[in-house]
């Protein structure tokens, strides 16, 4: 597999296993979202990331 598939794979494997664990404990995007305001509220923090 060519480096740029094998990461690409990697990255939807990562992101399954974030909504399997949002989808067994919904209470998670609470703290998700309060850590996305406070990185907003901080302009220490790199506002692109945290707009994303």
């Amino acid at each position: 597999m060519d480096p740029h598939a094998r990461a690409e794979a990697r990255s939807l494997a990562l992101h399954r296993e974030v909504l399997a664990r949002i989808e067994r404990n919904p209470e998670l995007l609470v703290a998700i979202r309060a850590r996305l305001n406070a990185w907003r509220a901080d302009p220490s923090k790199p506002q692109p990331y945290a707009a994303a």
